[in-house]
């Protein structure tokens, strides 16, 4: 190859990189609203994470974003690969110092009142933050598709949400009349009648007390489980 031939195929090749770059640019390029009604403006996918939020870290690894993850909370404690990840600390409300210094480009906050001091002091020190509320089912998928947003995996957001509420769909959503441990001991418990009878269900898991990916799977539990007390 001359040495105008191999020129002219750098500058194809660097045109064709670029253009690919700007592609992957412009599908995360995005503005965003949180459940605390802040706008999140990104322009890049993010990629030094602190989660203060076990339901949005369980999330990230089903993304495949994990690695993504440089701060945690002590509650994310699934999947095993989230221990690998330096803690912070708590996360309600969460230590702004020890988050700030693992220098992330972006925190997920669950969003409520007592992290809304905390959000404030992170973006005053420039950092973005995005507060989601994770309360219910429902915000299992919908979450999962703002993150996917931004860490450019919209195609895996999307299929985890779908597979999510095809998962539930069968699934009769079951009312227990407590899930407990040691609280049943406590005087005002005792007018509860599945307390006084001690037919009660000791659910130790952390996928029973959170919205999560693993809820299907748990839920499908708690049926097997009280479906002898059921029926």
């Amino acid at each position: 190859m001359t040495a105008r031939l191999r020129l002219v195929a750098l500058v194809a090749a660097g045109l064709v990189a670029c253009h690919q770059a700007g592609d992957r640019l412009g599908r995360a390029a995005a503005v965003l609203v949180d459940d605390a009604g802040d706008t999140l403006r990104i322009a890049r996918p993010a990629r030094r994470i602190v989660s203060l939020n076990p339901t949005t870290t369980e999330l990230l690894f089903a993304l495949g974003a994990g690695d993504r993850l440089v701060g945690r909370t002590d509650a994310c404690d699934y999947p095993a690969a989230a221990a690998g990840v330096p803690s912070v600390g708590a996360w309600l409300p969460p230590n702004v110092e020890a988050v700030a210094a693992r220098s992330p480009d972006l925190v997920l906050l669950y969003g409520s009142r007592t992290n809304a001091a905390a959000a404030s002091r992170l973006r005053s020190l420039g950092i973005a933050v995005l507060a989601l509320r994770t309360d219910h089912l429902a915000d299992v998928p919908r979450a999962a598709r703002l993150l996917g947003r931004v860490v450019d995996a919209v195609p895996a957001a999307d299929s985890l949400a779908r597979s999510f509420v095809a998962a539930l769909d069968p699934l009769a959503i079951v009312t227990v009349g407590a899930m407990t441990a040691g609280f049943t001991a406590r005087p005002e418990w005792q007018a509860v009648r599945a307390v006084r009878r001690h037919r009660l269900l000791t659910l130790s898991e952390s996928a029973f007390n959170r919205p999560s990916p693993r809820a299907p799977a748990a839920i499908a539990v708690l049926r097997h489980r009280l479906d002898p007390v059921l029926h």
